[in-house]
């Protein structure tokens, strides 16, 4: 089983991923990832990919798509959730495209349903650790530091991300939605997608998830 998990940022699309991973029934691929193992790995098509990175510029869909046709490959055939993998509509053909040159196809795209006032406050109220990286989330009390403002590992302050500031937020939502319309269109059409109310628990979405999915 081939998946497509989308859905605006702080969604938990991600985590739902890598839960169902970690059961072993999936593989996550995430093309930022495949280009970052690429380059790390030596690949000529990640290393183009780098020199546009280098630059500030977008990596050309050509050279991504075709880097997550080998990395696809080389799973065999090993059943995979795909994050990122579309961001705009003009894109499902070419993840199409790479797909079906291995043999592959989508089954289901989950788009995890949240509404603005919650993907604002549950962004928000994101921060992190800059030296372990560990991400808190102080609307959630499960996910809240120990001691507000301070890393539970190393005692490092937290910081917060640019691009997790409300106005920049509200800014990406937008940008978000508008491209998300015409994709979830495109794949309602095709009859691949499925709706995940992505408010309740972490834990309650994953029980869901796998209903859908018949796991």
């Amino acid at each position: 089983m081939n998946l497509l998990f989308l859905g605006p940022p702080g969604s938990g699309k991600d985590t739902q991923a890598e839960l169902l991973a970690a059961g072993g029934d999936f593989v996550v691929v995430s093309t930022g990832q495949v280009m970052r193992d690429g380059i790390v790995a030596g690949s000529e098509l990640a290393l183009q990919a780098k020199s546009f990175m280098d630059e500030g510029k977008w990596v050309p869909d050509e050279i991504v798509y075709k880097l997550l046709a080998e990395h696809v490959k080389s799973l065999g055939d090993k059943s995979i959730i795909f994050t990122g993998a579309v961001r705009r509509a003009t894109q499902i053909p070419l993840l199409e495209d790479s797909l079906d040159a291995v043999g592959k196809s989508l089954d289901k795209v989950l788009y995890f349903d949240l509404p603005d006032a919650e993907v604002m406050n549950r962004l928000s109220n994101r921060w992190f650790c800059p030296h372990d990286k560990t991400i808190y989330n102080t609307y959630f009390k499960s996910r809240s530091p120990k001691v507000a403002g301070v890393c539970d590992k190393c005692g490092n302050q937290l910081v917060q991300r640019d691009d997790d500031k409300p106005e920049v937020v509200q800014q990406r939502l937008a940008e978000v939605r508008q491209f998300d319309a015409d994709i979830l269109s495109a794949y309602e059409a095709k009859g691949l997608l499925v709706h995940v109310d992505a408010t309740p628990s972490v834990e309650d979405i994953a029980v869901k998830v796998r209903e859908l999915l018949g796991l």
